[in-house]
């Protein structure tokens, strides 16, 4: 991993707090930590889980095209900052149509946590949910109105989401799960 352009990293990382709105940044701790390129370490550990089925260059979309914050279809960034500093306004999820949903994907690393100012290596998986919260995000507009085979592809998703979390705990010898749904 040291073929890593630390000072790009941390010049997208600026333009990922740019877009931001108050109350939903990165913590000041990672900006600097990318401005010396002290992350290396964790970022030799990240893993990127998806179905063996999906489509790689889809799958790298997903991984490269991402929001910054979105719960509910609330999005806490501005789009337009986004598209200024990134080139996309939306994560590529948004490509997802009533007919086709674009692939789920988890990615793991270790990284630092800081709690009470001492850092400590957490295991992280982020791992996205179906999400029914809003009729207009894409997994709801796919799903609804739900039928028998609608709900039984619901159902081979959600199995395919708890094997892909799975394929990680068996990747890092177990599994402590913390937090699911994004609630503690």
């Amino acid at each position: 991993m040291s073929g890593w352009d630390w000072d790009e990293c941390h010049q997208r990382a600026l333009a990922l707090q740019c877009s931001y709105l108050e109350g939903a940044c990165l913590a000041d701790w990672v900006l600097q930590s990318l401005s010396k390129g002290m992350l290396q370490d964790y970022a030799a550990t990240a893993v990127l889980f998806h179905a063996a089925a999906d489509d790689r260059a889809i799958v790298e979309l997903m991984a490269r095209q991402r929001e910054p914050c979105n719960v509910g279809m609330q999005r806490r960034y501005d789009p337009n900052v986004l598209e200024a500093k990134l080139g996309y306004k939306f994560g590529a999820y948004a490509l997802s149509t009533k007919a086709q949903l674009m692939p789920n994907i988890a990615v793991y690393c270790r990284t630092p946590l800081y709690v009470g100012g001492v850092s400590v290596d957490v295991h992280v998986i982020n791992s996205v949910p179906y999400n029914f919260d809003d009729p207009s995000e894409p997994d709801y507009q796919h799903f609804f109105p739900m039928d028998d085979d609608k709900w039984a592809a619901l159902v081979l998703r959600m199995k395919r989401v708890w094997s892909t979390i799975f394929q990680c705990a068996r990747h890092l010898g177990g599994l402590v799960s913390r937090f699911l749904g994004g609630y503690p």
